[in-house]
């Protein structure tokens, strides 16, 4: 599986590395390997449920909680996309990976606060509209 992800052919891949989590259910690297496959497919929610299988197996693998960040934000689960990643920081040793990721949480709390301001406006909007329409009609 490993080959044929390296290789961008992931429809292979994931038949490999399924193939695989059925011969070695409680091998934490193959759930990652597997759930990143679904990562790169697009297919989240599979992948976290692979995500969290690893972690229930190997509760010492730091990168899962990176990894997991990575696919909540392609969720658009951004506030959970930053706890991932803080857990991450507090267990990882790679400080170049690590100030990677230290950026990351900051453009993910700008576009977080940033998109309540906006959501925030618009209920402002909506309920100015509807006071309007209810003084013209007399609601």
């Amino acid at each position: 599986g490993t080959v044929y992800k390296s290789q961008g052919q992931l429809t292979h891949a994931l038949k490999e590395f399924k193939e695989a989590v059925q011969i070695c259910p409680q091998d934490a690297s193959t759930h990652k390997n597997l759930a990143e496959v679904y990562f790169e497919q697009g297919h989240y929610d599979e992948a976290m449920s692979e995500f969290k299988r690893a972690l229930r197996i190997s509760p010492n693998l730091v990168e899962i909680h990176y990894f997991m960040g990575k696919c909540l934000e392609a969720k658009g689960e951004n506030l959970q996309a930053m706890g991932a990643y803080e857990i991450y920081l507090k267990q990882a040793s790679n400080p170049q990976k690590k100030e990677e990721v230290e950026e990351h949480i900051k453009i993910l709390k700008t576009s977080t606060t940033f998109s309540k301001i906006k959501d925030s406006n618009k209920s402002t909007a909506t309920k100015t509209f509807l006071q309007k329409i209810k003084a013209i009609f007399g609601g």
